[in-house]
């Protein structure tokens, strides 16, 4: 082989360092296999990056450790590979292992390979302490502690994964146990991720129960997309309590700030909302903000000010020009701070009169 060819020499390039990643996921395997525990968990983390398939054996192994922090480690390694042959050691420590953690792991990596057979018994996770399954009792008496609640909670997540739809009614009735833990967060996300089905339920929330639930709910059905999310967003956007209304906003503005459902928000009995729709809507759509500069509320007439501020062009008003001018003597001080901003951005040389004052005004 012509050693200045350069194809060659990038052959001989590829080969090296094909060899190289051999001989260290090797290394790595002889590791994992005889070294102390902090070296094995430390080899289990390192194959995990590597990306060989050549390391799903060793970490197969590594699952029967008698180190629950090894097999932990080897579990989230198989989790990162994805590696399906490891399905069946996977789920044998979901059900056998007493370990929480190692539970945990093997839930994340049997999620990522997407393996059927797990889901039966994700849902029966999430449901309750399944009798079915190995668990620490020592733990349990000792700490005052259930791992159940962990692992309920990554049951879900994994559910919402890998898109089990037929998950949704187990989710609903851990949702409505009232005994059980405060899982709202985890379930509405997990729900708005399946599809209509779980948006449907997710729904409900968003319109009955409490106001926290209401406002939860909604929040979430505002970050997904299509017809049953949208209908659930414009009936939280008129909710009768302010927080509804505020966390549906707060999504909105973050996704997209010129989405047109902020504009009626402008004229919300809420100043807290009429404010962030001022400062998220009003600078794409300045002229829409003419109302808010008399607004009752200085906070409000503050956020309109600043969004006309940063608004890349002046709405065509006359009477602007004075407005601005009479709100330099405004209190409290936020807002002739944000309407000497709006004149300068604005008003340019203009308002160079009205800024010089202000500056030699020392008791503002």
């Amino acid at each position: 082989m012509n050693q200045h060819d350069p194809l060659a020499l990038q052959h001989n390039g590829t080969a090296d360092v094909v060899a190289l990643k051999a001989n260290v996921v090797a290394a790595l395997a002889g590791l994992l296999g005889q070294g102390p525990d902090v070296v094995r968990c430390a080899a289990a983390r390192a194959l995990g990056v590597m990306g060989s398939e050549a390391a799903v054996e060793p970490l197969v192994a590594a699952l029967l450790d008698e180190d629950e922090d090894v097999r932990t480690d080897a579990a989230g390694a198989l989790a990162r590979l994805g590696a399906a042959a490891a399905d069946k050691q996977l789920l044998e420590n979901l059900l056998g292992d007493p370990c929480a953690d190692v539970k945990a792991a093997a839930i994340r990596a049997l999620a990522g390979s997407r393996n059927s057979d797990v889901v039966p018994w994700l849902r029966r996770l999430a449901a309750g302490r399944d009798e079915e399954i190995a668990w620490d009792e020592e733990a349990f008496f000792d700490q005052d502690w259930d791992d159940w609640v962990d692992l309920q909670v990554a049951a879900i997540e994994a559910l919402a994964e890998m898109g089990g739809t037929e998950a949704v009614p187990d989710i609903v009735a851990a949702l409505d146990d009232e005994y059980a833990q405060d899982i709202t967060e985890t379930a509405f996300k997990a729900l708005a991720r399946l599809g209509d089905e779980g948006l449907t339920a997710l729904s409900i929330y968003a319109e009955g129960g409490d106001q926290r639930l209401r406002r939860r709910a909604a929040a979430v059905m505002a970050t997904a997309g299509g017809e049953v999310a949208e209908a659930a967003v414009e009936r939280a956007l008129g909710d009768p309590e302010p927080a509804v209304r505020l966390a549906v906003a707060e999504v909105l503005a973050a996704k997209a700030a010129a989405d047109p459902r902020l504009e009626a928000l402008l004229g919300d009995a809420d100043p807290g909302l009429r404010a962030i729709a001022a400062v998220r809507w009003g600078e794409h759509h300045p002229a829409g903000l003419r109302p808010l500069f008399e607004d009752r509320s200085a906070a409000v007439r503050t956020a309109a000010f600043a969004a006309l501020a940063a608004a890349p062009a002046t709405p065509d008003d006359e009477g602007l020009a004075d407005l601005l001018h009479r709100n330099l003597a405004a209190t409290p001080d936020q807002v002739p701070a944000a309407a000497a901003q709006a004149l300068a951005a604005h008003f340019g040389q203009a308002a160079l009169d009205d800024l010089a004052a202000l500056l030699a005004d020392r008791s503002r």
